[in-house]
């Protein structure tokens, strides 16, 4: 079992930029599944994410920080980390959205017999 981001379009380099990734590091849906193949596996489900569980997942990051911060007031990090928290939000909203997915892949050894 594998979980793996991949390419739901080709990113713009705008999104690229602001997100510190380069387009290498990820393949398509497809190209994920050929990579286990390719090692000989044999893969036999997947399950991608939609934009209901990614959203729950960025949005619970949103919520913990600024959970932390209200229960925190004087941590000095506080300014970075709303900071960070909110240009992460721009750049899933923005770009992320639309443009990066997630999947769970299941292989099986192909030399092994049942």
């Amino acid at each position: 079992m594998v979980g793996e981001p991949f390419w739901l379009k080709e990113p713009s380099e705008e999104y690229l930029k602001a997100d510190g990734t380069e387009k290498e590091e990820f393949g398509t849906h497809y190209e994920n599944v050929k990579v286990g193949e390719g090692e000989g596996l044999t893969c036999i489900y997947t399950l991608a994410s939609n934009h209901d569980d990614w959203d729950h997942y960025e949005t619970l990051q949103w919520w913990a920080v600024d959970d932390y911060v209200r229960a925190n007031l004087d941590d000095p990090d506080n300014p970075e980390l709303s900071e960070k928290s909110s240009r992460i939000k721009e750049i899933y909203l923005r770009w992320g959205r639309e443009t990066l997915g997630w999947a769970i892949y299941i292989f099986r050894n192909s030399n092994k017999k049942v």
